[in-house]
């Protein structure tokens, strides 16, 4: 699992402003922190002879984040190898995998008919559920997000 965005800030500062900060680096792994796609282009503007390249970034919904990627990978000539680990952004998350999930347990929750006789108190219980997990997927996502 790689650090929050927040902790990236670190090695970007080291990779680009640093007087000591390496240069002309053949081999860069950045997979322990979750950068963003403005960070991976400040990190590769000033090391440009990258030929391989192991990168978190951030995922945000939507095509942005894969046109910055690209934006920034254009500037390595040499670049022979690329890894790229998706970290979902909470308005990722929450959009694509939490509410998706917990929407599709509502709507079940909403028309489903247990057979037993007791279907309205089923319904009522399955509902209950789906807002719990809701909530739940929420507050892992604040926690998640703060770290």
């Amino acid at each position: 699992m790689a650090f929050n965005k927040s902790v990236a800030e670190d090695p970007v500062i080291m990779l680009t402003t640093d007087p000591n900060a390496p240069k002309g680096l053949k081999a860069l792994n950045l997979t322990l922190y979750t950068l963003t796609t403005k960070d991976l282009k400040r990190v590769l503007e000033v090391q440009k002879h990258v030929m391989v390249l192991n990168v978190t970034l951030e995922v945000e919904p939507g095509e942005g984040w894969k046109k910055g990627m690209l934006e920034a990978l254009e500037g390595c000539k040499g670049l022979e190898q690329v890894e790229v680990v998706a970290n979902p952004s909470l308005q990722f998350f929450m959009e694509v995998c939490c509410f998706h999930f917990c929407e599709a347990a509502m709507e079940w929750s909403t028309c489903a008919s247990p057979p037993d006789s007791h279907s309205s108190e089923a319904r009522v219980e399955a509902i209950s559920e789906a807002r719990s997990c809701a909530l739940r997927c929420f507050d892992m996502s604040l926690a998640r997000s703060r770290r």
